[in-house]
């Protein structure tokens, strides 16, 4: 009841702050400019999925200086969807959040994301990178078709598909053409992290407790063990956080995550922004796929990074544990990736 009271108010809050604000009544009255959309952002906690809208925010606005970029989260469109909506012209691009909910594991989100492509099908569609997951069910099978059929009525559509597996799945499920469909990274790979911390003597268990978890938390015991004997403090964390996070405080909780893992000398997670959040603080981390598999799928990016392991849940020991901590310190680099970068910033501007 409490949650529930708290969850009106903070809507009532955002409906009120969003349609006084000077952004929102510019975007009302102005339609003579080229103009971006960035729709479906988050407002909960899971800060691998705000790290990607910070990411996302900071691709368009680099990549798109003469567009004006309007953000509208998940709930700001909801509550305003009739003027938003209204507002929107054709001409417009629409870009809609990534992540990892295309599919069955995340039903509200899969239904926002079809609600999107039913009512801006008119316009240019691009979403960012995603992973693609049908469970193998009657269920799986209806709600691919519903899928398939929204993108078949849109007219321009683009869909990122950040790992393999998912690219696959779109362009033999989804009869997408390889001009619809590209093989991308995850966006926070685009994330840079420049803050210096001195590496404590800790290790950090970053690990999932939802739907997506496979990996059996005895097979950690012995390892927590083994590193303990050796004084190593053992943390436990999580990516996700129990409280309301959106576009004013985003940024901040992305940061105080970061910060954390580069003071680890360890990471040992099944999250894929667990590795993530490894790799761009340059901080050695063995990961675990998860039920989505999506895990691996991101490590294909980076898995010439020496100091990121992706490992089977029967490969996890004390002493690979032990050795990846022996990696010397170096500073992340993107810049083998760029060339998927230019090609999302490529696909955006092409015109029809």
């Amino acid at each position: 009841m409490v949650r529930k009271l708290r969850r009106f108010i903070y809507d009532v809050w955002t409906y009120l702050s969003l349609n006084h604000s000077a952004k929102f009544q510019e975007f009302i009255s102005i339609h003579d400019k080229p103009r971006l959309f960035l729709l479906d952002t988050p407002i909960h906690g899971n800060l691998g999925d705000q790290a990607i809208a910070l990411a996302e925010k900071q691709f368009l606005e680099k990549n798109f200086p003469m567009y004006d970029i309007y953000e509208f989260t998940q709930q700001e469109y909801m509550l305003c969807e009739r003027k938003i909506v209204k507002s929107v012209n054709t001409r417009d691009i629409i870009v809609i959040h990534g992540g990892g909910f295309i599919g069955t594991l995340w039903q509200n989100e899969e239904n926002i994301l079809l609600r999107l492509l039913n009512r801006f099908y008119q316009n240019k569609i691009v979403v960012f990178p995603q992973t693609v997951y049908f469970e193998k069910s009657k269920r799986g099978v209806a709600e691919e078709e519903k899928l398939k059929r929204a993108i078949e009525k849109c007219r321009n559509f683009i869909l990122f598909c950040r790992d393999f597996q998912s690219y696959e799945f779109m362009l033999q499920k989804m009869r997408m053409s390889t001009n619809q469909c590209k093989y991308v990274p995850d966006i926070v790979t685009f994330l840079k992290y420049d803050m210096g911390f001195e590496r404590k003597n800790r290790v950090l268990f970053c690990l999932r407790k939802d739907k997506e978890k496979i990996l059996d938390e005895k097979r950690l015991q012995p390892i927590r063990e083994e590193l303990e004997k050796k004084n190593y403090q053992i943390l436990y964390t999580d990516t996700v956080v129990n409280k309301i996070i959106d576009k004013r405080n985003r940024e901040e909780n992305v940061m105080k995550k970061l910060n954390e893992f580069a003071q680890a000398k360890l990471v040992v997670t099944d999250r894929l922004h667990g590795m993530l959040f490894a790799t761009i603080t340059s901080t050695p981390c063995i990961a675990v796929d998860n039920m989505s598999r999506k895990v691996s799928g991101g490590y294909e990016w980076i898995k010439e990074l020496k100091y990121i392991k992706c490992v089977k849940e029967d490969a996890l020991n004390a002493t690979l544990a032990i050795d990846m901590m022996e990696h010397p310190r170096v500073r992340y680099s993107n810049a083998n990736l760029e060339e998927y970068y230019q090609a999302i910033k490529e696909c955006i501007l092409e015109k029809e």
